[in-house]
């Protein structure tokens, strides 16, 4: 993984508890596992992209808002470099 900018981008009004115990995540967004934290960037709504992105992953709320919202985020990585492996999860609240 050396050398890979990863990031989780979170299209969550609010993070719920399946959702933390799954992605091991914090109230907050943030990682618990410091080891993880070194190597995938967490980035909620609004906040700035990693430069030098090769893979995202974006968990999105299962609501039309959100689902725009990411499909947004989708194309703007897409837009910044093409070759962004990028996969996207709708998830329930």
């Amino acid at each position: 993984m050396m050398g890979e900018v990863v990031a989780w981008f979170l299209v969550l009004d609010v993070i719920p508890e399946h959702i933390q115990q799954t992605f091991d995540l914090s109230e907050e967004g943030k990682l618990r596992n410091s080891l993880f934290d070194q190597a995938i960037k967490v980035v909620r709504l609004g906040e700035e992209i990693p430069k030098k992105l090769t893979s995202a992953v974006i968990i999105y709320n299962a609501s039309a808002w959100h689902a725009t919202k990411a499909t947004e985020l989708y194309t703007q990585l897409r837009e910044m470099d093409p070759g962004i492996k990028i996969m996207s999860i709708p998830v329930k609240g």
